[in-house]
């Protein structure tokens, strides 16, 4: 009878360990996707900052290319304009 019930003690201390190292892994598991999760909120976090400035300088070079063109636009009209008042000068 008393190794049986040292058999059974024996058993028990065994399902209590075994639980207590899945316990172990589990908090361990959790404490690594928490982290994991995190790092990506971060990542994404980047990208998106980065993204937004990406926008904000094509934005900017887009406004100073029109800017240019406009300028070019004019300065061709106007010339155009000088070359008409000559021609009519001319002929």
């Amino acid at each position: 009878m008393s190794k049986d019930i040292e058999h059974l003690n024996s058993q028990v201390q065994s399902a209590r360990d075994a639980t207590d190292m899945e316990l172990k892994k589990r908090l361990q598991l959790n404490k690594e996707a928490k982290e994991f999760e995190s790092e990506a909120q971060k990542t994404v976090n980047e990208l998106m900052r980065q993204l937004k400035e990406s926008k904000t300088m094509k934005e900017k070079g887009e406004a100073q290319l029109q800017q240019q063109l406009d300028i070019q636009l004019e300065y061709g009209a106007s010339l155009w304009s000088v070359l008409e008042v000559e021609a009519l000068a001319i002929g």
